[in-house]
């Protein structure tokens, strides 16, 4: 038994609101559990690849490189969101971008402009592009994109940058992480560590958790759900796991 997207997203952004309310203690790195539904794996003709690389000698940075195809050589524009689904706050994530470039299949460099806080347009070359940005995330956050040595928090929306006008083409994520972290997400996954999505909507309502993640299972109407924790968060998991399951209940 599987839910919709609507009701995936809805419970996925469900606990983080509702540990937001409740005043959860943030001494933990990041926002210390998620949820996500167990989803089977879904095979999607992948148009646009997401690759994703930290600096593990400061960590402070982090660096995603979009792969693509421009058959047509026409200009592309690229943008960061203004906002993250469900959480109804306003936020400029194209100026956490600190580096943009873009090259063709050969390395060879394309002409860039930067039109606004959030907007890159790329002089398209024709067949295969590869885009390059880094990122400086916030060290700590409940919301948007964290980064420490311990783990990472990767908001779709404050990580991923959209291509205007290829929206609704499958996407295809790889994230490359330290030994010993594990990654949670409600994306499908794939054999070799990579993770699908149909399209730019449902990347950016599915964030990552990574680190050194615990977890436990609940099951509601049928349907699973995972709770992952980062950091020795001092709650009582059972307790916590039946209140949360009365919450996705009720949604």
């Amino acid at each position: 038994m599987t839910q919709g997207l609507g009701e995936k997203h809805r419970a996925q952004r469900l606990l983080p609101l509702f540990l937001q309310r409740i005043g959860l203690s943030r001494r933990l790195a990041f926002l210390s559990l998620w949820t996500c539904l167990v989803l089977p794996a879904v095979l999607y003709p992948a148009g646009l690849s997401y690759r994703v690389a930290f600096d593990q000698l400061t960590w402070k940075f982090l660096t995603v490189t979009i792969q693509l195809e421009n058959p047509s050589g026409r200009r592309l524009l690229f943008s960061m969101p203004n906002w993250i689904p469900g959480a109804y706050e306003w936020g400029v994530f194209g100026d956490q971008v600190i580096d943009f470039s873009a090259v063709d299949s050969s390395g060879a460099k394309l002409a860039w402009e930067k039109l606004s806080r959030s907007d890159w347009e790329v002089q398209g070359g024709e067949g295969p592009i590869v885009i390059t940005y880094t990122l400086k995330p916030f060290s700590r956050s409940y919301w948007g994109t964290g980064l420490d040595s311990t783990g990472a928090l990767l908001e779709g929306a404050a990580t991923w940058m959209r291509v205007r006008g290829l929206e609704k083409t499958p996407v295809r994520v790889r994230i490359r992480v330290p030994a010993g972290w594990r990654i949670a997400t409600g994306l499908a996954g794939e054999a070799g560590g990579s993770w699908v999505a149909a399209g730019y909507d449902e990347l950016a309502d599915c964030p990552f958790l990574l680190g050194a993640l615990s977890d436990t299972a609940l099951i509601v109407d049928g349907v699973r759900h995972e709770l992952y924790f980062h950091g020795e968060a001092a709650i009582d998991r059972p307790a916590f796991a039946a209140m949360v399951s009365q919450i996705v209940a009720a949604q």
